[in-house]
């Protein structure tokens, strides 16, 4: 190289190696990136500063997302130079040197491929969980001022400029500045995204997402919401011992019992739906669960006979219970009862995680437990994009609905169930029968609150589509789409022009 000395690379120190590195595992925040999907990949040949010692990075591969990599057009050469000159800026672990061992996996998983700089191969680098952030961020940036640009208002010309001016900055200058913000500590500047988890609660997969630009406020709220799903979870199984709800059913016919706050107001919640339904959401169909056994890990597919059902049927009953606030109590009067809140638990609990992120300062965020879910804000900038499974395959959906600040509960006959000799059986009983309810394939609710959602979704589908679409148009600020047991889709008049049919839902058994 016409006599200028090649600096020989130093490596990072174990400890920092097995902190930082992400990018090279494929956790980029927001994207789906693994062994085998599409990637564009990047070699970017830089300087970093790091610990005060210019070290020379070689072969580094760069993992994004192939879509965001055609959008952004983010170039080799223009990340290269902006390194180069600009050195100073960046952050000591924006970026880390793989072990050996590392690049082998990766190699054999081919998320990197191997590469050869001057007839011998470079040594592989990944950015590390804070390099990550910051590239994301920068493209979220960016994606999100293509699409003001698209919606704005004609007239506003000073926003039209502001768009225009930022837009035309090149991929390298958005990187350095989110670099520069973030290494001076400037929240000012911080751009939104998305934070998200996952966690088992009440036994459903429990989803968490909020776009902001505070990571660890959102992270400090998910937290409390899972620790609240695991408290209601512990006052209202059915399982766990000592609960609110089995000490209820094990003192049903002797005694009223003390409960929580918590049991009390959704047992009054539970009761006004099973007014509206004329009683067909019944939160004392736990009599019945024994013998159906859809709850039970060790589900044998045997229809309970017709007698056992019958004998069965005078313990179900909503109006049997007594909630007395004053005390502070609730009590089963017939002995053999069993109060079973799976049909408005999670949604009490949704709207109780609504809460608490509201309450942390979050404005756009999605909560999902199961069937209900609820959004809050935006998302990227746009309404919610939300869709409605396919009964007879779940997997994938048949229509879609953009929502903002309001609940969504479905339920279907295709969860929890089983066929036998042609017939389907599932789990949501008609309390006036102790058989499972014919009329409908699935129901979906749209309204304010989750906990009046998930049971009027179950409420609704023992009704069927006309008494249960009737009852939907008369309650306020409630809507549905009900696809009946004919297959027929059918969607309340609030609902008409906000829900897409994307196909037709698959008619099966």
């Amino acid at each position: 190289m016409h006599g200028r000395r090649r600096r020989k690379p130093a490596r990072r120190e174990p400890l920092a190696r097995k902190a930082q590195l992400s990018c090279a595992r494929g956790a980029i925040p927001g994207h789906d990136i693994r062994g085998g999907s599409r990637v564009a990949t990047t070699s970017l040949v830089a300087a970093a500063r790091v610990d005060r010692t210019i070290r020379t990075v070689r072969g580094l591969r760069v993992i994004l997302d192939a879509d965001l990599a055609r959008l952004y057009k983010v170039d080799t050469r223009t990340l290269v130079q902006a390194v180069k000159r600009n050195i100073s800026r960046f952050p000591a672990d924006f970026m880390i040197e793989l072990t050996a061992g590392e690049a082998a996996n990766l190699r054999s998983q081919s998320v990197i491929s191997s590469s050869r700089h001057g007839g011998r191969r470079t040594a592989p680098y990944a950015f590390t969980e804070q390099g990550v952030a910051m590239l994301s961020s920068v493209l979220h940036s960016r994606r999100a001022i293509r699409a003001q640009r698209d919606q704005r208002a004609d007239g506003a010309a000073e926003g039209r400029a502001q768009a225009d001016r930022i837009s035309a900055m090149r991929p390298a200058a958005l990187l350095l500045a989110a670099l520069a913000a973030a290494a001076c500590g400037g929240r000012s500047t911080a751009v939104r995204h998305a934070v998200e988890r996952a966690a088992t609660a009440m036994g459903s997969d429990l989803r968490l997402t909020a776009w902001t630009d505070d990571d660890g406020s959102a992270n400090r709220a998910f937290d409390a919401v899972v620790a609240e799903f695991e408290r209601l979870d512990a006052l209202m199984s059915v399982w766990r011992a000592g609960s609110d709800v089995v000490r209820i059913n094990a003192a049903a016919g002797e005694r009223a019992v003390p409960v929580s706050a918590e049991v009390r107001e959704a047992l009054r919640a539970a009761r006004q739906v099973s007014e509206w339904t004329g009683g067909k959401f019944d939160v004392t169909f736990g009599a019945l669960s024994d013998i159906w056994k859809f709850d039970y890990q060790n589900q044998d597919d045997s229809v309970p006979a017709p007698d056992a059902i019958r004998a069965r049927l005078p313990l179900v009953d909503y109006r049997a219970i007594e909630i007395d606030d004053r005390a502070g109590t609730v009590f089963a009067r017939r002995k053999g009862m069993r109060v079973h809140l799976g049909g408005i638990g999670k949604g009490y609990a949704v709207e109780r995680a609504v809460g608490i992120l509201r309450r942390a300062g979050l404005h756009d965020f999605l909560v999902q437990a199961g069937g209900d879910l609820y959004v809050a804000g935006q998302k990227d900038g746009r309404p919610w994009r939300l869709g409605i499974a396919d009964p007879r395959r779940p997997d994938r959906t048949f229509a879609t609905i953009e929502l903002s600040d309001s609940t969504f509960s479905t339920s279907g006959d295709y969860s929890r169930a089983f066929v036998k000799d042609g017939v389907r059986y599932h789990h949501i009983l008609d309390p006036a029968t102790g058989q499972p309810a014919r009329g409908c394939r699935s129901v979906t609710i749209v309204a304010d609150s989750p906990l009046v959602a998930d049971g009027l979704s179950t409420g609704v589908f023992v009704l069927g589509p006309e008494a249960g679409m009737a009852l939907i148009e008369r309650l306020p600020n409630v809507e549905g789409v009900i696809v009946s047991a004919g297959n027929e889709v059918i969607v309340s008049s609030g609902l008409k022009a906000k829900v897409a049919i994307v196909a037709a839902p698959t008619d099966a058994p």
